[in-house]
């Protein structure tokens, strides 16, 4: 079996590259040219971490994408990524496990980053110089990363945690990126200067409400792929003028939208999917109003990026 090592695939990854193919992987989803299987996921309660397994394959490709990820956020107590995982690639004419990507998560990271960024580059603001994030973990910075990249003139972050002093210590790799830093433990406040919302915090109970919602604003919600997590409050989403996700069947099992459909199914009836938006290429957002993203992560995703990195070496 080869072994592609994570220095090869940091080596060859380009940004725009990478967008263009996750914008696929949404749009490819929607058309079902990729074929997804069941999630299988197991929670480690003692430790708040999960480990999740998603897979599918590109009809008529060669190979078979298995991709197991790992997230125990106490690993950083001993000097370790909380994000960990592999992919393997199986040859569809035989079975036989050809390719193992020893990625350790970065390739779960980096589309997880990278499609929030896509949606803010299609949906919002060509001008934006101001952004807000909810979180400090590696979602955090990757988002904020990307998003400096996509938006050059992004001039001001506005990163919002329960813990100031926690916000404090990681507050100098964001500064490095070139923008003004802004700490908050209040949401309202990141709320009232942005019309960029990253929502990227592990939180089961909602904080975010409609109340100070700036009309125009594209909210995007990430990680809620296990059916626990809720960072949005149901109002939030029942309120906005347009609910998108990366997967309507994953989103009613494990998104934000899975809690706001036990008390109102109806909402169903306005939520679509990102590659049917994508393959239209029409981005329509209301500017008296506020738009909700709900991504829960695709296996199309991981497809998609492990074939890109398959081609480039």
């Amino acid at each position: 079996m080869k072994v592609i090592t994570l220095e090869e695939i940091k080596e060859n990854i380009n940004i725009n590259e990478v967008l263009s193919e996750l914008k696929k992987s949404f749009i490819y989803y929607s058309e079902k040219k990729i074929i997804c299987a069941p999630i299988t996921q197991t929670h480690f309660p003692e430790k708040n971490a999960d480990i999740h397994i998603k897979s599918g394959y590109l009809k008529d490709d060669k190979y078979y994408y298995i991709k197991i990820a790992a997230g125990f956020p106490e690993n950083y107590l001993k000097n370790i990524s909380p994000s960990q995982g592999v992919i393997i690639a199986l040859n569809t004419a035989t079975g036989i496990p050809e390719i193992l990507f020893n990625d350790n998560g970065f390739i779960t990271d980096t589309r997880t980053a990278l499609s929030a960024s896509l949606c803010a580059q299609f949906f919002g603001d060509k001008e934006i110089q101001s952004v807000g994030i909810m979180g400090c973990g590696i979602q955090a910075y990757l988002n904020a990363k990307y998003l400096k990249f996509i938006f050059p003139e992004l001039k001001k972050l506005y990163i919002y945690g329960r813990n100031i002093e926690k916000l404090k210590n990681i507050q100098q790799k964001f500064v490095d990126l070139g923008c003004a830093v802004n700490l908050t433990d209040d949401p309202n406040v990141v709320l009232i200067n942005n019309k960029i919302i990253i929502c990227t915090t592990s939180s089961k109970e909602p904080y975010l409400f409609p109340e100070h919602i700036i009309p125009g604003t594209v909210i995007i919600a990430l990680g809620a792929d296990d059916g626990i997590k809720q960072e949005l409050s149901s109002s939030v989403i029942f309120q906005a003028k347009n609910v998108f996700v990366d997967s309507l069947d994953q989103c009613l099992k494990y998104g934000e939208l899975r809690h706001v459909v036990k008390q109102k199914p109806e909402i169903q009836s306005k939520v679509l999917e990102l590659g049917d938006i994508f393959a239209k290429n029409e981005a329509y957002i209301s500017s008296e109003s506020y738009s909700v993203i709900d991504l829960t992560g695709l296996a199309a995703q991981d497809i998609m990026l492990s074939r890109y990195i398959i081609n480039k070496l």
